[in-house]
């Protein structure tokens, strides 16, 4: 399948047999950590051991939710030059910072609740908010689109960038694997999420609006079946031009129809222009107060803007007239236009939806009752 070779029973049988030692130190890795969780070791050591834990399966959740209960109770600094210290420090005060250290500092493990004394202030451990984000860039290498990772990730830079003098840098180094990440998969929608939490940080995100807005652009016109490039274009454009005015919806609609134009099959350009049509009507003159005629220009402006797209979708549907997607869009366009022969018009293309979409025949005949 998909050019690979087919394994026989007995060559399937060799592989599980030489996985086994793995899978059964990967459990007992597992159990380590659920058992030191369960007892609050927050140590040194058990920081170590969970990152093994995370290098070779970074989905284990509670790993991770174990690791954030160990930086609170240990405390963090902010990169790995300054994670140890206190009042007595002396020239060994950097020293003994690594995450990947099997033993605690101080000695022997130690629970945070243990009432013994602590050890001396200059030789406390202290866990490294960047070895935070070097052990999230390596899980998420691994795997990118790790909801555990991610969250861990946003949750480090939300502390990092408190620290004075780091805020800056941190955003910028940010960025720049964001981009990496989205050059190698463009449509890995964790990753376009946490850019976005990155661009709202930086400025409070006024000065990155247009920028986020023209790098949607680009790969869209790189990828037109990018859901996630549509997606945030869909939260920068209001905060680009606050209501969206005709002319800009234009340009909009302009943009979505090269779109379904190139390959009327791929769903994510019809969801855009769904969400296009929303903003055509929620801008139209039912939203308005006072003059009546403004609003009858705007009502003209949106009868026109729905008729334009019906026939650009009339056009699409003759051009490949096995697709469905024209001919719903069509359907629900001439019956938001609110007049009786937009209405039978829809019910007549959900008619012929029943025949090229039958699996949803259902759905279609409820769309017809409702015109």
């Amino acid at each position: 399948m998909h050019g690979r070779k087919r394994q026989t029973p007995e060559e399937a049988a060799s592989r599980r047999e030489a996985a086994l030692p793995r899978v059964k130190a990967l459990r007992a890795l597992q159990a380590d950590v659920v058992r030191r969780r369960r007892d609050r070791v927050h140590t040194a050591e058990s920081m170590a051991v969970v990152g093994r834990l995370l290098e070779i399966n970074p989905d284990v959740a509670v790993a991770w939710n174990f690791r954030r209960e160990c930086i609170r109770c240990l405390g963090y600094a902010e990169d790995a030059g300054t994670s140890t210290g206190g009042a007595e420090d002396g020239a060994d005060g950097g020293a003994d910072t690594a995450v990947g250290r099997s033993e605690p500092v101080g000695g022997g493990e130690t629970s945070s609740t243990d009432p013994s004394p602590s050890p001396s202030p200059s030789r406390t451990y202290v866990p490294a908010l960047t070895d935070e984000l070097a052990l999230t860039e390596k899980t998420l290498r691994k795997n990118p689109k790790g909801y555990a990772s991610w969250h861990h990730r946003r949750w480090t830079i939300e502390k990092l960038i408190d620290t004075p003098g780091r805020r800056d840098d941190t955003l910028r180094q940010e960025m720049g694997l964001i981009g990496q990440m989205l050059d190698v998969d463009d449509r890995n929608f964790h990753c376009w999420n946490h850019r976005r939490f990155v661009v709202a940080l930086i400025d409070g995100g006024r000065a990155s609006d247009e920028a986020e807005l023209a790098y949607t652009t680009r790969k869209i016109e790189l990828n037109f079946s990018n859901y996630s490039a549509w997606h945030s274009r869909t939260k920068a454009l209001p905060r680009v031009h606050g209501e969206l005015s005709k002319e800009t919806l234009d340009e909009e609609y302009e943009l979505v129809r090269q779109a379904f134009f190139t390959e009327p099959e791929d769903q994510s350009g019809w969801i855009y222009h769904r969400w296009l049509t929303a903003q055509t009507l929620k801008g139209g003159a039912h939203t308005l107060k006072g003059d009546d005629e403004v609003k009858e220009a705007r009502r003209a402006e949106t009868m026109d803007t729905l008729l334009r797209e019906a026939g650009y979708c009339r056009e699409v549907s003759e051009m490949e007239p096995g697709s469905k997607w024209p001919v719903v869009t069509r359907a629900r366009l001439v019956r938001a236009t609110g007049t009786e022969d937009g209405r039978l018009e829809a019910g007549d293309e959900f008619v012929r939806l029943a025949s090229l979409d039958p699996m949803r025949v259902g759905y279609y005949c409820d769309c017809c009752d409702r015109r």
